[in-house]
């Protein structure tokens, strides 16, 4: 598989990478075998002439996080504390020591990919805008090494004139330095921006950094309701602009009403994925201890939710590929129907017509 992924034939490294998606990374998984692969992937990352290092970068990073979908808007660096910690726990346990070979796996990846940390500055600073993209995107997920790339990115989430870079700049600036008080200053300055992808990508960064503004909940209300339709690269959560925004929105808004108010007029018109993501956020926000069983309990925001989806279809079409669940567990689910029973509720838009009725 290495020897094709460094090829110089396109097809040949296609195919490649399409057998790493199903080898070392499956669905989200990584094995005892992935941390040794990676000193050899920065070798031909790194190799001159190499052509496909933006498609390599996006892989160091899926090796990483898995799928980028449960670390936004939180960042990754509480994931890789609770992955350190576990394996010095599970080490310290001799009927734990299968756990602790996985944990030491998944925290050598981490290290290995960090290990790169110079390349992927060096792309990020010139070449390529999608190359550039990329790199900021791994970036991105190493909140561990912050210190030795924050100038760069700052750099490039501030000023570059690329409207694309700058964006998406802005994003993995706010989820690399989410837990090193990354500066305001860039975002507050896109948020008022007459680009429009710096506007979201702004708002997007401040609701991840925790900041909340009525001009930040506006914008990425702008983006759910659709009112706002942003073209730009976008390799965050598969590309979904609304489903990111809802998160964002999530994180910073107290009053559900508001994001119900969106989704109200939205969520019927969106792809199957991007309706299941979004609900699915609403349903960890609204439901964080599940469903009791008492319609009579719900409360006003609860109802009118329930109501909404039994009323819509297009999230529950979703059932296939993986979505994450913000709600219990951060468990991922391969269809909508799922998750609603995850959350003990009915798992059939009729089922959820009849508890309403019955309430």
């Amino acid at each position: 598989m290495l020897m094709e992924l460094n090829s110089d034939d396109p097809e040949v490294r296609d195919q490649a990478f399409s057998d790493a998606y199903g080898n070392i990374f499956h669905q989200g998984d990584r094995y005892e075998a992935t941390p040794y692969a990676v000193p050899f992937l920065l070798r031909i990352l790194q190799r001159p002439g190499y052509g496909a290092v933006d498609e390599l970068l996006y892989y160091l990073a899926s090796l990483v996080v898995g799928y980028d979908s449960v670390y936004i808007p939180d960042g990754f660096g509480w994931e890789i504390e609770r992955h350190r910690r576990a394996l010095e726990e599970c080490r310290a346990d001799p009927e734990r020591q299968e756990s602790a070979e996985y944990l030491e796996a998944i925290v050598r990846i981490t290290d290995e990919v960090r290990a790169g940390v110079d390349a992927y500055v060096g792309f990020l600073k010139e070449g390529d805008p999608e190359v550039r993209i990329a790199a900021a995107y791994v970036l991105a997920f190493l909140p561990e090494s912050y210190g030795e790339f924050s100038e760069a990115l700052l750099e490039v989430a501030a000023s570059d004139p690329d409207v694309d870079l700058r964006g998406n700049g802005l994003i993995a600036l706010a989820l690399a330095g989410e837990s090193a008080d990354a500066p305001r200053e860039p975002f507050e300055e896109a948020l008022s921006s007459e680009e429009e992808f710096l506007r979201v990508a702004g708002a997007m960064g401040l609701a991840i950094l925790g900041e909340v503004s009525s001009e930040v909940i506006a914008t990425l209300l702008g983006v759910i309701s659709k009112r706002i339709r942003v073209r730009s690269p976008f390799p965050w959560h598969f590309g979904e602009f609304a489903t990111v925004a809802t998160k964002c929105l999530a994180r910073v808004c107290e009053d559900p009403q508001v994001l119900l108010d969106s989704l109200e007029s939205s969520l019927a018109g969106v792809g199957t994925l991007q309706a299941a993501s979004a609900a699915t956020v609403v349903m960890g926000l609204l439901f964080p201890e599940g469903f009791g069983g008492e319609t009579r309990a719900l409360t006003a925001p609860q109802r009118r939710w329930l109501a909404l989806l039994a009323g819509v279809a297009t999230p529950w079409e979703f059932s296939g590929g993986e979505f994450s669940d913000d709600g219990l567990s951060g468990a991922s689910y391969a269809n909508f129907s799922l998750m609603m029973k995850n959350h003990g509720l009915p798992s059939s838009r009729a089922e959820l017509a009849a508890l309403l009725d019955d309430g």
